[in-house]
């Protein structure tokens, strides 16, 4: 693919000066991700080690959020996690935002309200069947710009990697930033 793929550009967001492919977030993804780094569950348990950190914080009390989109007020609220991405599938193949394309100049952008078990369980249950931005536990939009301010400081997470808290955040999409190789389509072969 290197020597004989098609060059394909594709966006890639920018949040708070770091740069991301797939998914960047705040809330309940980068309390999974930074407790499966710290105790070492993701080395030793691979993907299995999210889901035994995801259960450990599924209790996190949600945060006042206030979400701007494109520079208008979109969201103001409750918020266990806001999820900013650039692709539409999460952990597992599980299907987060099924319009999502990273080549479309814009990113995906979630709002998650869940705060029980049981409100996890069926949000869980709507992503497996593809029907997470129908979730009644759920705002979804798309956006070139998002500014999150939250009534205290969280975690937060760019591509897997875990981040030092704060309480705002300022994302944008950066359109065409990267070329990859795709394999050459019939037609160009």
């Amino acid at each position: 693919m290197a020597v004989h793929g098609e060059p394909r550009p594709i966006d890639v967001g920018l949040m708070n000066d770091l740069y991301f492919a797939v998914m960047a977030g705040t809330g309940f993804d980068a309390l999974m991700i930074r407790d499966a780094d710290e105790n070492a569950l993701k080395e030793r348990f691979g993907r299995a080690g999210y889901v035994w950190a995801g259960m450990n914080n599924i209790d996190v009390t949600p945060a006042q959020a206030e979400v701007e989109v494109d520079g208008l007020p979109w969201y103001k609220g409750d918020a266990t996690c806001v999820i900013v991405a650039n692709v539409g599938t999460i952990l597992g193949g599980v299907q987060a935002f099924p319009d999502a394309s990273p080549t479309d100049g814009r990113l995906e952008v979630g709002v998650v309200q869940a705060r029980t078990k049981a409100d996890w369980a069926r949000l869980m249950a709507s992503a497996v069947a593809r029907r997470a931005s129908k979730s009644s536990l759920t705002e979804m939009v798309t956006a070139e710009h998002v500014t999150i301010r939250l009534d205290r400081t969280f975690p937060w997470e760019v591509d897997g990697g875990d981040q030092e808290r704060t309480d705002e955040f300022e994302i944008k999409c950066v359109p065409a930033a990267v070329r990859i190789c795709q394999p050459r389509s019939r037609e160009t072969s």
